[in-house]
């Protein structure tokens, strides 16, 4: 483990899986591993008493087993009784060199001003769900003039690579239901050969495209400008 972050650190707002996400990303914590400590209500129960607080200051007593750091996360910190509140202060104050202490919770201000007082916040923006790509979209893309299109690859490098990937597994799933409307000889489609031809370079420029930004440090600009330049 190697979080990128130490001491105590609040991870609020958003949903649920978003914050634990968050923290993962933070501390790479395993909840197996030996140097981490993951706490939540036990079963049946719905709050967190002094005896799991009580845990943490003890966990944190002893050095690291396997690795340079400890992680601890508290899961649903607003479970936390205000005694388990109070006897975590001296460790979330102070917490070992090694340490990273996360408490994770949908609202912040639940906690006693004591312990928000001592921590980092971090908050988790709730993300909007993403928009339905549209076929039309897509045959629209196709028509556009160098320029628009240039404009265009300029608009997507903004956006993260995991995104564009997913953004072109569409585009290449409109492409093959176009090259089967061809195939099946569609009215629409004066000039079979041709229109088949087309559909053919531009999958394959796509599966190209995706697979260098999924395999590659390939530059984002050079690769859109060329995919949207190369669609016919």
């Amino acid at each position: 483990m190697s979080p990128k972050i130490r001491g105590s650190i609040i991870v609020y707002g958003g949903r649920k899986e978003g914050r634990i996400n968050k923290i993962k990303t933070l501390s790479n914590f395993d909840q197996n591993h030996p140097d981490t400590l993951y706490i939540t209500p036990k079963e049946n129960k719905t709050s967190i008493g002094i005896g799991e607080a009580r845990k943490v200051k003890k966990f944190l007593q002893q050095k690291p087993y396997s690795s340079d750091i400890k992680v601890v996360v508290i899961e649903n910190a607003h479970a936390l009784t205000y005694q388990a509140q109070n006897a975590l202060l001296k460790s979330l104050e102070e917490p070992p060199g090694f340490a990273a202490i996360f408490l994770e919770t949908k609202e912040k201000s639940v906690l006693k001003e004591t312990v928000l007082s001592r921590c980092q916040k971090i908050r988790v923006k709730t993300q909007q769900p993403a928009k339905r790509s549209d076929p039309r979209t897509w045959k629209k893309i196709k028509r556009l003039s160098p320029t628009q299109k240039l404009d265009l690859s300029y608009k997507y490098s903004k956006k993260e690579r995991s995104k564009l990937i997913r953004i072109m597994d569409i585009w290449i799933k409109y492409e093959r239901e176009e090259m089967k409307e061809i195939l099946n000889n569609d009215e629409r489609f004066s000039n079979t050969d041709s229109d088949k031809n087309k559909a053919l370079k531009n999958l394959q420029i796509l599966n190209k495209i995706r697979k260098d930004l999924k395999e590659t440090n390939v530059n984002l600009d050079l690769a859109l400008d060329l995919l949207f330049l190369s669609l016919e």
